[in-house]
């Protein structure tokens, strides 16, 4: 069975800087005081004396802002960095040196009932043939995260 790895991004409340793991509410019903969490989480057997078997505990909680929220991919760029939905990727063609940007976003962005994770290009000079699709080869053009769209100097 393959490792389903669930995992999420986000920009911290107090620094702006991105922290990732899982994501977490404080369960608030009014909207204005709802919070949002991401942190790291650590699942051990239960050692004490209660019925539980297991012991859950968090680690490195930060308030995020809601709308920086990211869903990890499950892709990679060529360098072996995560892609999270709404990153910023640069795109080098082979042998052809086109340069251009995608944004990976879930859906059918083009109206060809193809759902999933796809690329929607935000600037340069993108191949049509190629634009559309992540799972493209090393050898058709390189990947590499350069940012997000939830970052100031996304798409420089």
């Amino acid at each position: 069975m393959n490792k389903l790895e669930i995992l999420f991004k986000a920009k911290r409340i107090d620094n702006g800087e991105w922290v990732e793991g899982y994501v977490f509410d404080n369960d608030e019903t009014r909207p204005e005081m709802r919070k949002f969490f991401v942190g790291g989480l650590s699942i051990s057997k239960y050692q004490g004396t209660a019925c539980d078997d297991w012991s859950i505990n968090g680690s490195n909680f930060y308030e995020v802002a809601p709308e920086t929220i990211c869903r990890y991919t499950g892709l990679t760029d060529s360098d072996g960095n995560k892609v999270f939905e709404n990153d910023i990727l640069e795109f080098t063609e082979r042998p052809d040196p086109r340069t251009w940007l995608g944004m990976l976003e879930f859906g059918d962005a083009y109206d060809a009932s193809m759902w999933g994770w796809q690329l929607v290009w935000v600037g340069g000079d993108p191949n049509p043939a190629i634009s559309y699709y992540f799972n493209m080869k090393e050898e058709i053009a390189r990947s590499k995260v350069v940012g997000n769209i939830h970052d100031k100097e996304a798409g420089k």
